[in-house]
């Protein structure tokens, strides 16, 4: 099944919090791996977040940011064309999304993904609404 991750979703792969567990079978279960491009600086941004709250060390910093180009070698990153940037629109007018939360939805919704993974309810609710098929970690 292809599988989508929002960054809620996949930060629990880097630091395990409530829904690891469910992230890392769905990732073993998954038979393709998306994920916007739009999502890497929100990912290192989330890393520098956790090192400076000294929920990671500046070597674990390093550490993660290496796993995650690793990891990224594995992903069909997506860069957003125009009709993402159309549902990506329609998901914050419609659905009062933010504009990295719309998206990731819309990414997911182009690439026609089997499962959309996110921790966040709002985004939950507006991928439903797009016909994806979604799991709140």
């Amino acid at each position: 099944m292809k599988l989508y991750l929002d960054t809620s979703a996949l930060a629990r792969r880097y630091l395990v919090e409530r829904g690891t567990p469910r992230v890392l079978r769905r990732l073993r279960e998954a038979s393709g791996l998306f994920f916007s491009s739009v999502g890497l600086p929100e990912m290192i941004s989330l890393f520098a977040l956790w090192e400076a709250e000294r929920r990671i060390s500046e070597k674990e910093y390093a550490d993660l940011r290496r796993e995650l180009a690793r990891d990224m070698e594995q992903t069909q990153l997506v860069s957003p064309d125009g009709e993402i940037l159309r549902l990506a629109v329609e998901c914050v007018e419609v659905q009062g999304l933010k504009t990295l939360e719309a998206l990731h939805v819309a990414t997911a919704r182009r690439m026609r993904c089997g499962r959309f993974l996110t921790a966040n309810r709002a985004q939950a609710r507006a991928a439903r609404s797009l016909g994806l098929t979604v799991e709140v970690v």
